[in-house]
């Protein structure tokens, strides 16, 4: 089972241009109503009994579309002046391969020149706070000196002077560590802004190249993005497809319509094959129509569809109503005048009309709500 995401950030999940312009000009949505037009029995038409049988009906909405591969379209995660392509349109590319690059000089220096910051301040901060230490180391010294100077000193005035010095050197080396642990925390900060800066850089000169986010061809290149043009992020440059993997595609349906539906599915040579809705992201959606684009809806097969191939055409089918084991009976069996709604029954080898209640009904068959009873033969156009 495939499920797609789609990230905040611009990574695009839409219809590849090689297929846009089919699905784009063929989506067409097709109500299901029953005839309102009065109708009576042709007399030179022939008719065949059908019977009366239970089944299955559902009221649907249905959207062509055409099966095409997977596709992104991808965008650079910053602006910036375009350098070059690596890939033509028809390449198959590798997950990873880089497709295109900014110019990317100018933060390539930034990243230099911080890296060379970084390192001569915490050079200079370090050689400061080794000054300092040096300076307790010395203190520390002077002071096992003073100590056994006032012990063996027997004047009561030096005695005094030294006890002094003592006193002064201690509060010295209490200063000392107070401003080293100052000059650490300036350091650490500093460290830790000009760190911040580098990953900033390192993380927009990245941003510089497209790479492939899957195996895949290239189906599209962006003309507007050539060597030394500016280039704005929400612009795609690159489109590419995985043609292992398979999606439809419609007329724009809204998520709120989406919900609204009992069920959806893709439709082809008689088999259902069950999808998955691919939300769009709302900046995306945002920006689409913003810039006077068509939305379209897309969905992705949620088992593997192995009689699907890309380029087949089918019906996405979008149920409103469904009703399990009513009495149906084919649509064109049923007529309608001013008095109602009726049919022709086999009663006795005759042809007879009987007014019938009708109810949901799709585009070959339509319940029977009353009228009717299971087995009986009606008569539709042969």
């Amino acid at each position: 089972m495939l499920i797609v995401h789609k990230k905040s950030k611009i990574l695009v999940c839409m219809a590849s241009m090689l297929w846009a312009v089919l699905v784009l000009t063929s989506c067409s949505r097709v109500e299901e109503t029953i005839n309102e037009i009065e109708l009576v029995a042709p007399v030179a038409l022939t008719y065949a009994p059908v019977p009366v049988k239970k089944g299955n009906i559902q009221k649907m909405t249905l959207y062509d579309t055409y099966v095409i591969p997977y596709t992104e379209e991808l965008a650079f995660e910053r602006d910036g002046v375009f350098s070059r392509f690596h890939v033509r349109i028809g390449d198959k590319v590798k997950q990873g391969q880089i497709l295109a690059e900014l110019d990317n000089e100018d933060y390539l220096e930034q990243i230099k020149k911080l890296k060379d910051k970084i390192a001569d301040t915490k050079k200079q901060y370090e050689a400061k706070i080794n000054r300092m230490y040096d300076e307790i180391m010395i203190n520390e010294i002077i002071l096992e000196t003073l100590d056994k100077s006032l012990n063996e000193e027997q004047n009561e005035d030096n005695k005094v002077k030294i006890h002094e010095d003592i006193i002064t050197r201690q509060a010295d080396n209490t200063i000392l560590n107070e401003k080293i642990k100052l000059e650490k925390d300036l350091m650490e900060v500093e460290l830790l802004r000009l760190q911040e800066e580098l990953e900033e850089a390192s993380k927009l000169s990245s941003q510089s190249q497209l790479v492939a986010p899957f195996d895949g061809e290239i189906i599209s290149v962006s003309h507007w993005a050539r060597e030394g043009y500016y280039q704005r992020q929400e612009n795609p440059v690159i489109g590419i497809a995985d043609t292992k993997v398979k999606m439809v595609t419609c007329k724009y349906i809204s998520e709120t319509d989406i919900d609204s539906y009992l069920d959806y599915y893709f439709f082809k040579d008689g088999k259902k094959y069950p999808i998955t809705y691919v939300p769009y992201d709302p900046e995306e959606y945002s920006a689409i129509v913003l810039n006077e684009g068509v939305p379209i809806s897309t969905f992705v097969f949620t088992e593997e569809a192995v009689d699907v191939e890309i380029s087949d055409w089918g019906i996405i089918c979008m149920v409103k109503e469904s009703r399990e084991n009513v009495l149906t009976v084919p649509i064109d069996a049923v007529m309608r005048d001013s008095t109602g709604s009726y049919v022709y029954v086999l009663e006795n080898g005759k042809r007879l009309k009987r007014m019938v209640s009708t109810g949901l009904s799709d585009t070959i068959s339509i319940e029977i709500v009353e009228g009717l009873m299971e087995g009986e033969n009606v008569f539709t156009e042969n």
